[in-house]
C-alpha cells in the first residue's frame, strides 16, 4: 500500500487519500488518519450512546406506566365483586338509567343499595316508590312515598304520586287528601293542573 493511500475502516477498500473519501462506500477520509491501523472508535461511541438512550427510555417508560396505573386505579375503586358500584352517586345514576329503561326490578336494587349508604334523599325514595308502583306493588309504593314525605313534608311529587296510587286502589278519600295538599303547595304548576282534572273526575 502507498503511503498516501488509506484503508476504509467501513468497507476495507484501499483508496487514494487525495480524493478525501472511499469510492466504495462514501466514507469520509477525514474521519481517520492515513496509515492509522487502530480500530475505529466511532462504532463504540455510537453503541454507548444508544445504550444510554435505551436506559433513559426504559426509566421514562416505567415512570409513565406507574403514573397511568395510579390514575386508572380509582376507576376500579368503588366496584364490588359483582361489578356493582358502591359509590352513592354511581348507584343513583345506574338506578335512574334502569328506571328510564323500564328495568324496574334492577332499578330497585340499585336504589336500595344507594339508600343503604344515604337514606335521607327524598327524591331517591320517591323514585324508588315509582319503581314499586310500576311493578304493581302499590303498598310498597305508598310506603316509600310516605317515607319521602317524612323527610320532606312539602315534596310535591310524593303528594302527587300518593294520589295516583290511592286512586288506583280505589281509596278516593286518600287520593283527594294528597292532591288537595299538592294544590296548596304548588297551585300554579302543570302538576296542579293535572290534579284539578283528576279531582273533577272524583266528584
Amino acid at each position: 500500500m502507498k503511503t498516501n493511500d488509506f484503508i476504509c475502516p467501513r468497507c476495507g477498500l484501499e483508496a487514494d487519500a487525495k480524493i478525501g473519501f472511499c469510492p466504495g462506500c462514501g466514507f469520509q477520509q477525514d474521519r481517520v488518519r492515513p496509515d492509522d491501523s487502530s480500530p475505529p472508535t466511532s462504532g463504540l461511541k455510537e453503541t454507548i450512546y444508544i445504550l444510554i438512550l435505551l436506559i433513559v427510555f426504559g426509566i421514562t417508560y416505567f415512570l409513565v406506566a406507574d403514573r397511568r396505573e395510579g390514575i386508572q386505579q380509582p376507576q376500579n375503586a368503588g366496584i364490588d365483586d359483582l361489578g356493582i358500584p358502591d359509590n352513592y352517586q354511581q348507584l343513583i345514576r345506574m338506578a335512574n338509567a334502569l328506571m328510564d329503561d323500564d328495568s324496574f326490578d334492577e332499578a330497585i336494587e340499585y336504589y336500595e343499595r344507594a339508600l343503604a349508604l344515604d337514606s335521607t334523599d327524598a327524591d331517591v325514595i320517591t323514585d324508588l316508590g315509582v319503581c314499586y308502583y310500576s311493578l304493581g306493588m302499590f303498598r310498597m309504593a305508598i310506603a316509600n312515598f310516605e317515607r319521602a314525605l317524612n323527610l320532606s313534608p312539602d315534596h310535591r311529587i310524593a303528594h302527587f304520586n300518593l294520589g295516583i296510587v290511592y286512586r288506583q286502589l280505589g281509596e278516593m278519600e286518600q287520593a283527594e287528601f294528597y292532591w288537595k295538599r299538592l294544590l296548596e303547595l304548588a297551585p300554579e304548576t302543570p302538576m296542579a293542573d293535572s290534579v284539578r282534572k283528576y279531582l273533577e273526575l272524583l266528584e
